[in-house]
C-alpha cells in the first residue's frame, strides 16, 4: 500500500504470486522514481507512473529470513540474501542491470553457521557517492560483523562519445537558445568523467557547458547561442569518459533551438492572525526562464481589514496597491520581500482576508499562469484539542 503526503492511500495491490507464504518483500526507490521490490524468489518494479512490470524469478531461492535491496544512480539493482547451499547458511550477492539481466549469485560469506541469524541478519545496503554498494551481516554469535563493498564496473580506458549537428542561428531570432532534456547517469562528484556541449565556428571551438555530476533523472538544460546569431555553427554533445571511473551514461531528448523567454512567478501571502495584531510574512518571486525579464515589477493588492505597515525592501508605491519596481529580473533567480501587515481590530473572527500578488515585465512570456497568486489570511486562531472517547 502507498500512502501519499496528504494521508490518502492507494488501493492495496498484490505484487507477488498467489500462494506465496514467505516473509514479505523489501523495497527500494531508484533515482528516477521507480519502485523496486524483491522477495525470496522474485523481483518486480513499478515505474514512476505507478505501473507494475512483470514478475521476474530470481536466479536463487533465498531463505525466508533475510534479504535486502538497494538501487544505485545508474539504476542497477543490488540484492543480498541468505541461502542454504548444503548444510550451512551463506550470504549471497547478485545484481540486475538496467537491461533486466541478472548476474549469477556470488557467495560472499564464509560459513555463517547451521542456522540463519534471525535476530541479526543483513543490514540495508548503502550506496556511497562513488557508486559502491556496501552491505553488512552478522555471523553466528559470537562471530564479528562482516562488511562487503561492491563497486560499479570501471572503465578500463578513457574515451569520448560524440553527437554533432550543424545548424544556422537566425540573425532575427530573439534570445536564440539551445534547449534539450538530459539524463546524466553514473557521474560522481570529484570524478573526471564529464558531459560537455561544444560550439564550433570558423575553426574555433568553445565549451559552453560542462557537467560532471548526475542529473537525478531528466533535467531541462539551456545554452545561450546569442554570440553566434546569424552564423552557421556545429553543436556537439560529448560524453568524456575517464579511465578507472564508473561507466557514465547520457540520454538526450527534445533537442531544439528557439527563442528563450523569461518565466516569472510569485507566491501568495497567507496566514492567520487575530484582530488588532500584526502579521509578518515573506513574499517570494523569481524568474525560472533562461533570459532576463526587463523592467519587472511586483504588486500586492490588500483587502479591507488588512493594511500595510512596513516592508524590506520598501515598496516603490503604496497606492492603489503595493508595488516594487525590480528593474531587470535575472534569469534563474529568486528574491523575497519581508512584509509586516496589520489586521484591523474590527475584522470579524472567522472571516478570511484575500490577497493578490502579481509579477509582470516588459518582456513577453509564454507562460503567465504563475504570474498571479491568491492568498488567504484567516482572522482568528486555530487550536487543535485532543479527542477523548470513553
Amino acid at each position: 500500500m502507498y500512502f501519499h503526503s496528504d494521508g490518502t492511500s492507494d488501493t492495496v495491490q498484490a505484487i507477488s504470486p498467489v500462494g506465496y507464504y514467505r516473509f514479505p518483500a523489501v523495497l527500494a526507490v531508484g533515482s528516477s522514481g521507480t519502485l523496486h521490490a524483491v522477495w525470496a524468489t522474485g523481483y518486480r518494479q513499478r515505474d514512476a507512473n505507478g505501473v507494475w512490470g512483470e514478475t521476474e524469478t530470481l536466479p536463487i531461492d533465498f531463505d525466508q529470513w533475510s534479504y535486502t535491496i538497494a538501487v544505485d544512480a545508474l539504476g542497477t539493482v543490488h540484492v543480498f540474501g541468505y541461502d542454504n547451499p548444503a548444510t550451512y547458511f551463506a550470504v549471497y550477492y547478485l545484481k540486475r542491470n538496467t537491461m533486466g539481466t541478472w548476474s549469477a549469485p556470488v557467495e560472499i560469506s564464509d560459513d555463517v553457521g547451521d542456522w540463519p541469524p534471525r535476530g541479526y541478519g543483513l543490514s540495508t545496503p548503502t550506496i556511497d557517492s562513488a557508486g559502491n554498494v556496501i552491505a553488512a551481516w552478522d555471523d553466528e554469535h559470537p562471530e564479528p560483523v562482516h562488511v562487503m563493498t561492491a563497486g560499479p564496473d570501471l572503465a578500463q580506458q578513457a574515451g569520448e562519445s560524440k553527437l554533432a549537428q550543424s545548424i544556422s542561428v537566425p540573425v532575427a531570432m530573439k534570445h536564440p537558445t539551445l534547449s534539450f532534456q538530459a539524463n546524466l547517469q553514473g557521474f560522481y562528484q570529484g570524478g573526471s568523467t564529464r558531459f560537455e556541449v561544444q560550439v564550433t565556428h570558423g575553426g574555433s571551438t568553445d565549451v559552453v557547458l560542462t557537467r560532471n555530476t548526475g542529473s537525478n533523472g531528466w533535467a531541462h538544460i539551456w545554452v545561450d547561442l546569442t554570440p553566434w546569431a546569424g552564423q552557421t555553427i556545429t553543436v556537439q554533445f560529448s560524453l568524456v569518459q575517464a579511465a578507472g571511473e564508473p561507466y557514465a551514461v547520457t540520454y538526450l531528448d527534445e533537442v531544439s533551438v528557439g527563442s528563450a523567454k523569461p518565466d516569472l512567478w510569485v507566491q501568495a501571502i497567507s496566514g492567520e492572525a487575530i484582530p488588532g495584531t500584526q502579521l509578518t510574512r515573506t513574499l517570494a518571486y523569481g524568474n525560472r526562464g533562461g533570459v532576463n525579464a526587463q523592467n519587472a515589477n511586483v504588486t500586492l493588492q490588500l483587502p479591507a481589514g488588512l493594511t500595510f505597515v512596513s516592508a524590506d525592501p520598501p515598496p516603490s508605491a503604496t497606492t492603489p496597491a503595493l508595488r516594487w519596481d525590480l528593474g531587470d529580473m535575472p534569469a534563474f533567480s529568486q528574491q523575497t520581500i519581508n512584509l509586516t501587515l496589520q489586521v484591523s481590530a474590527s475584522a470579524p473572527y472567522g472571516s478570511t482576508l484575500n490577497t493578490t500578488a502579481s509579477i509582470t515585465s516588459d518582456t513577453t512570456e509564454l507562460e503567465t499562469v504563475n504570474n498571479t497568486a491568491n492568498g488567504h489570511v484567516f482572522v482568528g486562531s486555530r487550536n487543535w484539542l485532543p479527542l477523548i472517547e470513553r
